[in-house]
């Protein structure tokens, strides 16, 4: 596995074992060896076994740490894991996850270097997911008040599935890009330009005032070619949704733009109403969307 290994402890463990952990640990780690006056160890464990991240190297042919959970893993390949962060466009919390339980975020005192600006990160999503949840009205929503439901009274794990939301790659903080059904419909190949996630205050491109009640939290942009909400910012002037910015050579190459209501990759819509439900600019032209909690869009 990719990533900068730590030394070793150098001290020997109880049983006589070389500890197998990293140096500079208040408690050393369980000794992997079966030996059975070891504290704390876990059952499943030998040092032969292969570590469940890499899958390559055996877990005492690099220094390994024990997780919060108990399982135990490489340290080197833990931090690969973390600062890798999440595949695609779309923030999600799920490399976070032990690999072996997937019950608990991966916690350690030397990950905190990494763990702890992404539960930073997280705490700020719960709060203007939940935060959107209210302006749209939807905290008395089945999905939260029907005790079959998977969120029963869980309104920010609901939010948080619900709104999908982007890392700005100007001001680093999380913008929203659309709820869930949007995400998975524009979804963006893995291997995006980071570099053109960019929030609507970051990437304005014509005079845009804050809301004084919510400042630029709920505006955003359309898509240039579409009526759907923008969540790539690229050349410096054009926003794309994701569908739009991978088919952008194509939709360049038209002759001529549908006229609203426009789905994603330029396709015209049956019917008459906007994806986005408000009156803007023609197909083909930037929009920017004042403020939406304030039209109660």
């Amino acid at each position: 596995m990719l990533g900068t290994q730590p030394p070793y402890c150098q001290l020997h463990l109880p049983c006589g074992h070389n500890c197998g952990g990293i140096a500079g640990e208040d408690e050393c780690l369980p000794c992997l060896w079966s030996c059975s006056d070891t504290v704390r160890r876990t059952p499943q464990y030998n040092g032969r076994d292969l570590c469940a991240i890499c899958c390559t190297e055996r877990l005492f042919e690099s220094p390994a740490i024990q997780l919060s959970c108990g399982h135990i893993f490489h340290k080197h390949c833990c931090d690969t894991l973390l600062r890798m962060r999440w595949s695609g466009p779309r923030i999600n919390f799920k490399f976070m996850e032990c690999v072996s339980c997937k019950n608990r975020f991966m916690e350690h005192p030397s990950l905190n270097s990494c763990t702890v600006p992404l539960k930073n990160l997280l705490e700020t999503m719960k709060g203007k997911a939940l935060e959107r949840l209210q302006v749209d009205k939807e905290m008395r929503n089945a999905a939260i008040t029907d005790p079959c439901s998977e969120y029963y009274q869980k309104p920010v794990e609901y939010a948080l599935k619900r709104y999908a939301y982007y890392l700005c790659n100007v001001c680093k903080k999380p913008y929203y890009g659309g709820g869930e059904e949007c995400a998975q419909q524009n979804a963006a190949p893995i291997d995006y330009n980071p570099a053109e996630l960019v929030c609507p205050g970051c990437s304005a491109t014509r005079g845009m005032k804050e809301c004084s009640q919510h400042g630029t939290e709920y505006i955003g942009y359309k898509c240039r070619y579409c009526c759907s909400l923008a969540t790539y910012y690229c050349f410096g002037t054009t926003h794309f949704c994701a569908q739009c910015h991978s088919d952008f050579s194509r939709i360049e190459r038209m002759k001529s733009l549908p006229s609203c209501p426009v789905g994603p990759t330029a396709k015209k819509l049956e019917g008459s109403v906007c994806p986005l439900g408000m009156e803007h600019a023609p197909t083909g032209e930037e929009f920017l969307i004042s403020c939406g909690a304030c039209l109660g869009a």
